[in-house]
């Protein structure tokens, strides 16, 4: 295949989330990043989509579809700015690259299990146990109970600069815990969110550890009934992302917002509450494999959410 030649027949698209879903129906866009196995579309009405392989993995932002072994968007020509067309049945890429949408499956997280049935507080008394068997990075080392006391446990050091962003991390999760502990449904939306914002663009890559720590927060507060307190905070908390961090990961908190995350993150939140200890392992190990460091960034967000409300009563509805 010649490094700059499209696709000699158009890639059919397999699953799609919403917020890929939504952005599509926005028309026209343009390539915004191009990496080897995926690329980002910014669309006209402001939504971005992110093409890929199944190997991404279920997501709001994500349209997934199989490609050939060795595959590379970069190599085969497909670059940032290239211009780019949906109409419903096809999305088309400037040089001949096409995508079927006819047939794409609808990905959307599977709702947690009545509130009344949760086992929470054992499901976390597990976490500590899965830990073990998928040894965890990144913020994945604020998840050990001994965390609660503001301590990172981690079978190796971190590198300086990365030991700075996990203090930074370890001192606004254990400030939100507390603050949601102490008040859990009448905590203060402003205030959550002016302890929030510091972590946002907080580290390197194209979603920084400490906005994946919030979006995971946030799709724990979600999925535990306190989606109108992620209502009242999500206003200021967006408009600080949009000056703080990136395009694309400002995106993926903005789907946060609306309690939608990875598929692996809502599969471990699943597993938590009904405390199944297999789901969660497979749960890690799906988070492993996301970004270099996100899926534990996350997930060290989501459980700080669920730490401090499992002591209380089950909120009365599990929906966002």
């Amino acid at each position: 295949m010649s490094a700059a030649a499209p696709a000699s027949a158009p890639l059919a698209l397999a699953r799609i989330g919403p917020c890929a879903r939504a952005a599509l129906g926005q028309g026209a866009g343009r390539v915004l990043a191009v990496f080897r196995r995926s690329f980002y579309l910014d669309m006209a009405g402001g939504g971005l989509l992110c093409v890929g392989a199944p190997g991404l993995g279920p997501g709001p932002l994500n349209a997934l579809c199989a490609l050939p072994e060795g595959w590379d968007w970069a190599a085969l020509g497909l670059a940032p700015g290239l211009p780019a067309r949906a109409n419903g049945a096809e999305l088309a890429l400037a040089g001949g690259w096409r995508f079927v949408l006819a047939g794409a499956e609808h990905w959307a997280p599977e709702p947690l299990p009545p509130p009344g049935t949760w086992r929470l507080a054992e499901g976390l008394r597990r976490l500590d146990g899965a830990c073990r068997a998928v040894p965890p990075r990144g913020l994945g080392r604020l998840l050990p109970e001994a965390a609660d006391a503001g301590a990172a446990v981690s079978a190796e050091p971190p590198e300086p600069l990365e030991a700075a962003v996990l203090a930074a991390a370890a001192a606004a999760a254990q400030a939100l815990g507390a603050s949601l502990a102490a008040h859990r449904d009448a905590a203060n939306a402003d205030a959550l969110a002016g302890g929030l914002a510091p972590l946002l663009g907080l580290g390197g890559g194209l979603t920084p550890a400490g906005d994946d720590l919030v979006g995971g927060a946030l799709v724990a507060l979600h999925g535990l009934g306190r989606g109108p307190l992620v209502r009242r905070l999500a206003g200021p908390l967006l408009a600080q992302a949009r000056r703080r961090t990136g395009r694309i990961s400002a995106a993926h908190l903005s789907a946060a917002a609306e309690g939608l995350g990875a598929a692996a993150l809502h599969d471990a939140l699943r597993s938590l509450v009904r405390a199944d200890a297999p789901a969660l392992g497979a749960a890690l190990r799906a988070l492993d494999g996301i970004g270099h460091t996100s899926g534990w960034d996350a997930l060290a967000g989501l459980v700080t959410v669920c730490r401090a409300l499992a002591a209380g009563p089950p909120a009365r509805s599990a929906a966002p």
